[in-house]
């Protein structure tokens, strides 16, 4: 008699409880970064006379965002001895234009602190490719090297906290910048303005929901990492690799993983490659949890333009690179229109399992493209997270379809092994009696006790049924 067929890995109730277990502390790490993460009341005051006057802001309880309108000269690398000296012309206002056109620029702002001795800084993000702070004539923060011409430049990017003492009142600010790699850039993005203590906690606000966020992902790669080991399911494994690619999607974290002196191509070329591989896992994803043709198709069209997409990111120069990814928005599209095409394909199959994948799609993919379509016109869509909580809920509903899966398994496997144990039980029940009439049958054709033709049938159809009930049987334990 064969062995009951074993469960496959824990039970379950058990991934049950454990995956409950994980929720559970992602949301005590939210209740604790929610009270941590809570962001300091934001001041915005226009320049008056020239002059952006925050002297009467408390900017140890407060952020000032400093107005972009700043005084632009547009192919000029003013340093403050130049505005010192009266070297300047007239200054003039950054437009879309110079965004394309000019490949150098120089910004400058005045403004008006408290006189109380404090340590300020300013906080914000590097211009687009390379940019020099100077405040009241000092240098206090460098991103890449700016130079007027192209040789000697070194591009980067990176979100800044550049400290400073005020040595007056009035405190001078002037912003370098220099492009020679992009068809676009130079625009000055929003600027915060506090005290240091201010300044480094308001950044500890905005960056802890994305540490959270990342924590939560890996905490979910590894659990289900685990059940790919355990229960052998290609798709736990698929989810696990899309959870890693989205705990790396923020340019937080990816940036802080390279090492200080890291080439901006190199980033650049991570940053999609990241994206390129996040768009891969949720096809293969798909196509794994939903064998259907449309799915086949879409994943096949996914995987040859994505992987065609990259390979010229990876290989190729920088000019074919820009002119192929340009717009951030396109790729970040495709990714989406690809993923929603997908989960329209699922709803072909509208099980409860099913909708509930199809709702976590679409959440996700409709965080996706309002972030994508918003985010240069509000930056802080962001900062708020929209896309991590689009994400968010893409996780924990597929988690949730994972889990109901294996219980549906679970489940077909309980019913299989009872019909199993039916089909062995009817076997030894009408086993016995068959036994015992073909022993009296051969026993009766030994003595000549009856017509040895009907006994020699009976015998047979008695093989006959016999071997009819092992081939059930073995039937029923091959499936």
């Amino acid at each position: 008699m064969t062995a009951a067929a074993p469960r496959l890995g824990l039970s379950p109730g058990t991934w049950r409880v454990v995956g409950a277990a994980i929720l559970g502390a992602t949301v005590l790490l939210g209740g604790w970064a929610a009270v941590r993460s809570t962001s300091l009341p934001q001041v915005r005051t226009e320049p008056d006379g020239g002059i952006v006057d925050l002297g009467t802001v408390d900017l140890a309880r407060s952020v000032a965002v400093l107005p972009t309108g700043w005084d632009y000269w547009p192919g000029e690398l003013f340093a403050p001895d130049d505005f010192a000296a009266g070297r300047v012309g007239a200054p003039s206002r950054f437009t879309a234009e110079d965004e394309s056109a000019q490949t150098t620029g120089t910004y400058r702002l005045r403004l008006r602190l408290p006189d109380d001795g404090a340590v300020y800084a300013l906080s914000g993000w590097s211009i687009d490719y390379a940019t020099r702070i100077f405040v009241d004539g000092e240098d206090v923060y460098e991103a890449g090297v700016v130079t007027s011409t192209e040789a000697g430049f070194v591009p980067r990017i990176e979100h800044y906290t550049a400290a400073f003492q005020p040595k007056q009142v009035t405190v001078d600010v002037v912003v370098q910048y220099a492009n020679f790699v992009h068809p676009e850039g130079g625009a000055l993005r929003e600027v915060e303005l506090g005290t240091l203590a201010a300044v480094e906690r308001q950044g500890e606000a905005e960056r802890l929901p994305v540490w959270l966020l990342s924590g939560a992902m890996l905490m979910l790669a590894l659990f289900y990492s685990i059940r790919f080991i355990v229960l052998k399911r290609l798709d736990n494994l698929l989810f696990a690799a899309c959870c890693v690619l989205l705990a790396l999607r923020s340019q937080y974290v990816w940036m802080l993983l390279l090492p200080p002196d890291y080439d901006w191509f190199v980033a650049y070329r991570i940053n999609y490659a990241c994206l390129a591989a996040t768009c891969l896992a949720f096809a293969a994803l798909v196509r794994v949890t939903y064998p259907l043709s449309g799915v086949r198709l879409g994943f096949r069209l996914v995987l040859t333009v994505q992987a065609a997409a990259y390979l010229v990111v990876a290989v190729g120069g920088i000019d074919v690179v820009i002119s192929l990814t340009r717009p951030t928005a396109w790729f970040y599209g495709m990714i989406s229109i690809a993923m929603a095409a997908l989960f329209v394909a699922v709803l072909r199959r509208p099980s409860a399992n099913d909708r509930i994948a199809a709702v976590g799609g679409l959440a996700f993919v409709s965080a996706q493209l309002v972030e994508t379509v918003t985010v240069q016109i509000v930056p802080a869509v962001t900062r708020n997270g929209i896309a991590a909580v689009g994400m968010m809920v893409f996780a924990v509903c597929y988690m949730t379809v994972l889990n109901l899966n294996a219980e549906q398994i679970a489940v077909q496997l309980d019913r299989d092994r009872e019909r199993l144990d039916l089909f062995r039980q009817m076997s030894h029940d009408l086993r016995t009696p068959l036994t015992r009439v073909s022993t009296n049958i051969q026993v009766a054709s030994l003595t000549g006790g009856g017509d040895d033709g009907r006994l020699r049938e009976s015998q047979d159809e008695i093989m006959r049924m016999a071997a009819m009930l092992d081939a059930a049987v073995d039937g029923s334990e091959r499936e």
